[in-house]
């Protein structure tokens, strides 16, 4: 039994080991393109927000495409990639670097406003202008789905190393 119970633990470690390379190179890239960008456009932030982001928005996968049309790590719309001047969606650090820029531009426009990351982050998920008429009465008017990508990112932002 004790032979059992070393062999379970050695292939339980192996696994860990074999999962966590095969996504370790990708996720090491990702960590210095968020906290590049995230330095760049918002140096008074925590990059970890924006990592926390991509992870809500694709799960950081970078060829995720929404039945919206949303592309990318950070799932921008075919209209605000060109408006940002991405060449290539599908490119990680273009498609980081283009939502990080986009929230510095919310951020900005946000300026004054309460609650202010959650708004910036309401405002990317559903549009700066529902966001700022809905919010007059409450971040609680915001759709469910927009309460729950916002909480979704404030959860995961705390489990990132």
């Amino acid at each position: 039994m004790k032979n059992v119970k070393s062999w379970a633990l050695l292939l339980s470690v192996v696994s860990v080991i074999l999962l966590w390379h095969s996504h370790s190179e990708a996720n090491i890239k990702h960590d210095l393109y968020f906290k590049h960008w995230g330095e760049f456009y918002m140096p008074f932030e925590d990059w970890k927000w924006f990592k926390a982001q991509g992870m809500a928005e694709s799960n950081l996968n970078p060829l995720a495409v929404s039945p919206m049309g949303a592309k990318g790590i950070m799932q921008l719309m075919d209209r605000t990639s060109k408006d940002l001047g991405v060449t290539d969606v599908f490119d990680p650090e273009s498609n980081i670097q283009a939502g990080i820029k986009y929230d510095s531009w919310l951020w900005k426009w946000l300026r004054g406003e309460g609650d202010r990351r959650r708004k910036m982050f309401a405002s990317y998920n559903w549009g700066i202008g529902n966001v700022k008429k809905m919010c007059l009465w409450g971040m609680d008017r915001l759709p469910k789905e927009t309460r729950d990508y916002i909480l979704r990112i404030e959860t995961t932002k705390w489990r990132i190393l």
